[in-house]
């Protein structure tokens, strides 16, 4: 009964982690857009420069994804590689180890109601699955909902990527 108790406590912990990290990762969008907007002053004051930036100059998502070196509209990418480019994010490991954890307190709390090893070892996967599926949906869904609402002042040009 006390790991449940703990499990639960470590669980929401987990949780407000997330949404904090996940809070903090839309800050950091606004600061690298604002980082971009300098860039952009120099590059209009002193177009000579240019060639010594290494980052964008764009304030829109596909700017942020270029000075942050990501992949997607910043440049050619395979699916598979902008998918573990999102596992490596901290929201999406931490999303992984509380679902983990979260798995293991269903099948505790399935164990106490009297469920088999097996049973119980099909809650945890179907917890797991579950959690990790909502986390990611939630998170990202909140995140391109923040992008969309940020008005960019310098967008990227349309087109592929120079």
């Amino acid at each position: 009964m006390a790991a449940i108790l703990i499990l639960t406590v470590v669980v929401f912990v987990g949780l407000v982690t997330i949404g904090r990290v996940s809070t903090l990762n839309r800050e950091n969008f606004q600061l690298v857009a604002g980082m971009n907007r300098l860039r952009r002053a120099y590059l209009e004051a002193y177009p000579d420069v240019e060639p010594y930036f290494v980052a964008g100059s764009h304030d829109d998502l596909r700017g942020f994804q270029l000075t942050m070196n990501l992949p997607g509209f910043a440049k050619p990418s395979s699916p598979m590689t902008m998918m573990t480019q999102g596992l490596q994010t901290l929201p999406a490991m931490l999303g992984v180890i509380v679902s983990l954890v979260a798995g293991l307190l269903g099948a505790l709390v399935a164990t106490s109601f009297g469920a088999s090893s097996a049973t119980s070892v099909v809650v945890a996967a179907v917890i797991f699955f579950l959690l990790n599926v909502l986390l990611a949906a939630v998170s990202q869904r909140a995140f391109f909902e923040f992008v969309r609402t940020m008005p960019a002042r310098f967008p990227s040009p349309s087109g592929p990527p120079a």
